[in-house]
């Protein structure tokens, strides 16, 4: 029997899937992936991100600005923020992509839009979905920032120390695609040791491909892929696994069960 999965991020308004997005939406259901949360990169495509989630039931959005899109354009896209979370609370269930990464320009402007992006989920009671590259420490140091504050640290890669200094603030750790990977010992190690009640999965498709694909456009039912290759880490049985993956996600975006 198939365990019912929730993918905490997955792009599905990527132009990628713009020939078979329907398809593969089903063909995943069919897998039994029964919900996602879309995050947006830009303000560009908010607004295609919540049209796709008012035509699917189970599918939600993140809205926020990508730290690879800041600019000085996209500062009064952040005055809409507030006003489309309110016009579309029942679909709108987070902040984000956010974040900062290490290995783009722009540092000063990428920590004001993270700060404001942070600001903005604390007044909304919303959690925040952070993209986080070669910059653990400084996004630990911006979160602390805002106590009450939660979330995702999207596609975690570091240390068993660096993730429990996530987990003391409440946030929750996306499990993607490199957790397939043979070699990657370093995050097959932290996700083996942290509280499974601290994890979420994601596929972060398009990109991220699961160990056997890669070079091709990874795809929502790849999430699968990425509960096995966690199961085989854990203690806990694999029903075991399903249910609490799926209550954090629940309590973290305020869903009913997917």
């Amino acid at each position: 029997m198939l365990p019912s999965l929730f993918d905490s991020h997955c792009h599905l308004n990527a132009t990628a899937f713009d020939d078979d997005r329907d398809a593969l939406i089903l063909r995943a259901t069919e897998r039994g992936v029964l919900g996602w949360l879309v995050p947006s990169v830009s303000s560009a495509d908010w607004q295609l991100t919540l049209s796709l989630c008012q035509r699917h039931p189970h599918i939600y959005a993140a809205i926020g600005i990508h730290p690879w899109s800041v600019s000085a354009g996209e500062l009064t896209a952040l005055n809409r923020l507030q006003a489309l979370i309110g016009q579309h609370t029942v679909k709108v269930k987070a902040i984000g992509e956010t974040g900062l990464d290490r290995l783009k320009p722009r540092w000063d402007l990428q920590e004001q839009f993270f700060d404001a992006q942070l600001a903005i989920a604390r007044e909304n009671k919303l959690p925040v979905i952070i993209h986080s590259v070669k910059a653990h420490s400084d996004v630990l140091r911006h979160v602390k920032r805002y106590p009450g504050v939660t979330g995702v640290v999207h596609a975690f890669s570091g240390s068993l120390q660096e993730a429990m200094g996530f987990i003391d603030q409440g946030y929750k750790l996306g499990v993607g695609g490199v957790i397939t990977y043979p070699r990657a010992l370093k995050t097959h190690a932290t996700f083996s040791q942290v509280p499974l009640s601290s994890l979420v999965l994601e596929t972060d498709a398009p990109a991220m491909p699961v160990f056997g694909y890669q070079g091709r456009r990874n795809e929502p039912e790849r999430l699968l892929d990425v509960f096995h290759a966690l199961c085989r880490l854990r203690r806990e049985s694999t029903q075991e696994v399903a249910a609490q993956l799926n209550g954090g996600v629940n309590a973290l975006l305020s869903l009913t069960k997917p």
